[in-house]
């Protein structure tokens, strides 16, 4: 259960979920540029009780390039995230 506050928890390009779990979810959230969306999806999908399994062969080849909008999340961003999570889920 830990794991999931580590520094690189699950890179976002590389998984994915039925649209029912992601419309049941609520989707991501819209706060913008800046906001760590996939990071916050990624818990709620945890603390409802979601799951992680390994595909064992590659499915997709993701490349970073300076548009892309992580570039614009903070760190203080991620770790303001990372501690409303530990706080909500362990304390």
């Amino acid at each position: 259960k830990l794991q999931r506050l580590c520094e690189c928890t699950v890179a976002m390009p590389t998984w994915f979920c039925a649209r029912s779990l992601f419309d049941g979810l609520d989707g991501f959230c819209e706060a913008g540029p800046g906001a760590p969306e996939d990071l916050e999806f990624f818990y709620r999908h945890l603390r409802a009780g979601g799951s992680l399994a390994k595909v064992p062969e590659p499915l997709v080849m993701y490349r970073y390039h300076e548009q892309q909008q992580s570039r614009g999340v903070s760190a203080e961003a991620i770790w303001a995230l990372r501690i409303a999570e530990l706080e909500l889920s362990f304390l």
